[in-house]
Formats: C-alpha cells, structure tokens, sequence
C-alpha cells in the first residue's frame, strides 16, 4: 500500500509540472506577459528640420520587421517600413528618419512598431508598438533688429535689442568674435513679450585687430535656427604697457599668499601666484560674473568711488621684471581707486549680490549683478558688509577699502564684467555714453518695436 501511495503522488506531480509547462508554453508563444522588444525613441516632443533616431532592440530573438509612422491631421506618412532577414540575426538597429518636406505644422503622432523573429504570438514573433504625441514645427523663427548699428571699442561695450519671433522659441544670443552673449527676455524692459536683448563686448584678450562676424541667432525647440547680421561700428584702441620690477617685498607677498608650497627661486614662485593662482581667481570670477538676472536692475550711470584717484588703469599691459629680465606678463582687469584708507565703499549701482568671499590676489570681494549679463567686482575689501542674494541700491555702502590679496597700499580694485569678460568701467562711468549706448536705444526700440 505504502509503495502504490507512493508511486501514484509521483505521478501527481509529474502531471503538474506537465501542465504548468504546456500553460508555461502557451504563454510564451501567445506572447502574453513577455515584451523582449525594447523601442527608444526621440526624447524631444518638438520635430521640425532636423533628423531623429529610433533605436529597436531585442535581447532574444532576432528583428523581423520595424515600422515608422507619422499621423497628422491631414495625411499618414510612412517613413520606414522594413523587413529583415531572419538568417542576418540583427537584434540591434538604429533607424534615422527626418520628416517628408510637406509635412505641416501642427499636433501630431510618431508611431512605432516592432517584431521578431521569434515563436511568441502563435509564432508570429514578439511584438511591440509605442506611440508617442509630437508637436511639429517645420517654421524658423524670424529676427528683427532694431537701434541704429552698435558702436564698440576695443574693450568696450554694447547693447542690442532685437525681436524673435516663434511659438516654440527654445533660445536666442548674439555671437561676437567667436564669443557666444546671451539673450535675455526684455519684456520687463521694453514691454513686448518678444524682445530680447544682452550687453555684448569685444573682449580685449582677442588677438584681433578688428571686429569680425557678428550675428544675432535664434533656435526653436524643434531645431529650426537662424541667424542674420548684426551691424557693428568698432574702434581698435590701445592700452597703456608698464614695467613692474619685481622686489624683494613682493616676492615676499607672492610667498604668503602662496602659503606653505615650497619653489626653487623667486621667478618659480612668482610665476605660480602670477599665473596658476591670478588664473584660478580669474575663472572663479567669471563663474559668479556670468550669473545674471533677466531684469534691468540699475538706471543711470555707474559712479567712481568717491574722492578717489586712479591708481591703475583698466588693461594696462604689465610687463613684470626680475634680475633685469622680463619673466611674466598680465593685463590689469579693472581701476584701481585710492581714496582714505578703509574708505567706505558704495555700489557702483543697483543690483543683487552675487557672490562675497576671499580669493588669492583679488583678495575680499564683492560681485554685484546688474541685469543681462552685466556685473560689477569690488576687490581688497578690509570688510564686507552685504549677503548673497541681498539687493543692494546704487551708493548703498557694501564695504570698506583695504589691502587683502596682492595689494600693497589701501585701495579698490574696481571691474566691471560683461557675461563674465572684464570690459572697461570707465564706459559706465560717462553719463553720456550710457545715454547714447543704452538709454536712446531703450527708448527708441519702445517706439518702433510693433
């Protein structure tokens, strides 16, 4: 008895495992619950001019067939239907497709489908199709100018105002000799949803000798860009050179500010603070500089500190001399100012604070955002008094003239930044310049923009 018990709860079981094989297997054929097909397509929602990929892949079978469709409201485009040879054994494939030259703008479908080559679907082959809604723009966006052609020096400023004109505007900017200016929604400025506008410069350290291509450019989200011509009036100017000997004092000073790193002799010591650390000092100011509001912060001129007297000019070349030898240069990115020592030091004018800290040889520091790319630098600070994110109003006192960093009397290192390219403050100063280069051409895009 025991051992018929036995035999017939065997055959239980293999009666089990044979029927959940056979369901196993009608599973599996019937496809239901299993999606070896993996479809990835374009992660934008936004198709114009461009081309874009899909990508099928199957981990277990080969792909038989892929299919790309495009259903609009006026017609069905089939932009790749294809089968493959089961004997190639593609599991992979990349489709690229771009979108017939009729199609027009408006809501639309991508449809997708997939199959295998495998046993699934009562061997039909696994099988898979995804959809997605896409908006289709196939129009570039269309840019005005306008204010008379922009006058700029060497080192100087600029100020464009355009308009762009595109449902799906993704980004616009200005390009300037290679350099790339943002722009930034004037709406608040002008009172026109459409405008932009930014502060652009033609950076002193660019080797040329005149302006080259400037442009106005503008993308949509669908990739659909243009550019047009900027016109631009420039001046070539030159700056002072000077011949800074480099004592006893301040190698002394290059090695405090350096700290405990050890060097072989002077010029290696002077060269690390002068290159290595001037540099890091540089890049860290263009980080905070190149953070802008979209909003125009300040009215006016910018003002000096008071009862000061220029110390040092903006981009005076120097050329610095050790043992009758010249070892190093750099350009001097701003004004020196002396007044009274620990001379209460006011904003050149309104803005938001954007940075407060210690750097190397700038010493304290203040960086106050303007608005559209424009900032203003107060250096070898004694005190610091002002927050990031506070705003400040122009002649608010937010420090307090000193000696920190490489400075070797009491005074302020003024510079003003333009997406965080030094430019020079001595523009900013002159009411009549920012009349004429901004103010006039504020009011006059007012005027005409439509």
């Amino acid at each position: 008895m025991y051992y018929k018990a036995k035999r017939k709860k065997g055959r239980i079981v293999v009666v089990l495992i044979v029927m959940l094989l056979i369901v196993y297997g009608a599973f599996f054929i019937s496809g239901i619950g299993f999606h070896p097909i993996k479809i990835y397509l374009p992660k934008n929602h936004y198709f114009g001019n461009s081309s874009y990929t899909v990508l099928v892949k199957d981990d277990k079978a080969a792909i038989k067939q892929i299919r790309i469709t495009i259903v609009t409201a006026f017609h069905t485009y089939t932009l790749f239907n294809r089968k493959f040879n089961k004997v190639s054994g593609i599991n992979s494939q990349k489709v690229k497709f771009m979108l017939p030259k009729d199609t027009r703008s408006g809501n639309a479908k991508l449809i997708v489908y997939a199959n295998d080559s495998s046993i699934r679907h009562f061997f039909h082959g696994a099988q898979l199709l995804v959809q997605k809604k896409i908006i289709i723009d196939k129009e570039s966006p269309k840019i005005n100018i306008y204010g008379l052609p922009i006058r700029i020096d060497r080192g100087g400023s600029g100020f464009p105002i355009w308009t762009v004109s595109d449902k799906y505007l993704k980004n616009t900017w200005v390009t300037l000799n290679g350099y790339k200016f943002k722009g930034y929604n004037a709406t608040s400025l002008l009172h026109k949803t459409n405008a932009f506008a930014t502060f652009i410069t033609w950076p002193v350290d660019n080797n040329s000798s005149k302006i080259g291509s400037a442009s106005v450019s503008a993308i949509d989200k669908a990739g659909n860009e243009t550019t047009v011509h900027l016109p631009i009036y420039w001046t070539y100017k030159k700056f002072r050179k000077m011949k800074i000997y480099v004592s006893p004092l301040i190698l002394r000073k290059a090695a405090t500010i350096a700290g405990k790193k050890k060097f072989i002799d002077g010029t290696a010591l002077f060269l690390y603070v002068n290159r290595k650390m001037r540099k890091d000092d540089n890049n860290k100011i263009k980080l905070y500089s190149s953070v802008s509001e979209g909003k125009f912060l300040w009215k006016g001129y910018f003002i000096q500190l008071p009862h000061s007297k220029v110390e040092a000019r903006f981009e005076d070349f120097r050329s610095y001399i050790l043992n009758n030898r010249v070892i190093d240069h750099a350009r001097h990115l701003g004004y020196d100012l002396a007044s009274l020592a620990h001379a209460k030091v006011p904003a050149a004018a309104s803005g938001i604070v954007r940075f407060t800290g210690h750097l190397y040889l700038y010493g304290n520091i203040i960086i106050l955002d303007h608005g559209f790319g424009l900032s203003s630098l107060y250096a070898h600070l004694s005190e610091i008094d002002v927050k990031v994110g506070q705003s400040v109003k122009k002649g608010d006192i937010i420090g307090i003239t000193g000696q920190t960093g490489d400075a070797f009397g009491d005074h302020l290192h003024f510079g003003i930044y333009v997406s965080g390219i030094p430019v020079n403050p001595l523009d900013f100063w002159g009411k009549n310049w920012v009349k004429e280069h901004i103010t006039n051409r504020i009011e006059s895009a007012k005027l005409n923009i439509p």
